[in-house]
């Protein structure tokens, strides 16, 4: 299937410009290495989701899986600048956002309270 060629291609490439090993990103995507493995030689089509997850995981546009023309240079380090240290949550980035507002918000209101 050729869009399961470049979406391959695309995994691997993003994988060594992170520098990263197969187990590491993995890990990072809470998969069995195997699995990840076959995603990146193109033996298992990558499912959606797991694109969509690398995508919001490292700030990149999910088309690049799925384009021909090699991803603009630098696109990925640039992008890994403003990725938190540690971003191990299954929650969208969005609804993040208003939950650590909202704790915020609750800490000030006990800090006035007391």
């Amino acid at each position: 299937m050729q869009t399961n060629n470049f979406a391959s291609g695309r995994l691997k490439q993003l994988r060594k410009s992170l520098r990263k090993s197969q187990g590491e990103l993995a890990d990072e995507l809470h998969i069995e290495q195997s699995t990840y493995s076959r995603y990146e030689s193109g033996k298992t089509q990558l499912p959606l989701s797991v694109i969509q997850l690398i995508a919001d995981r490292y700030h990149i546009d999910p088309s690049e899986f799925f384009s021909p023309q090699k991803p603009q240079p630098g696109l990925v380090e640039k992008n890994i600048e403003n990725i938190p240290a540690k971003t191990h949550y299954s929650v969208p980035r969005e609804l993040m956002e208003k939950v650590v507002d909202l704790l915020e918000s609750i800490t000030k209101r006990i800090r006035v309270d007391n």
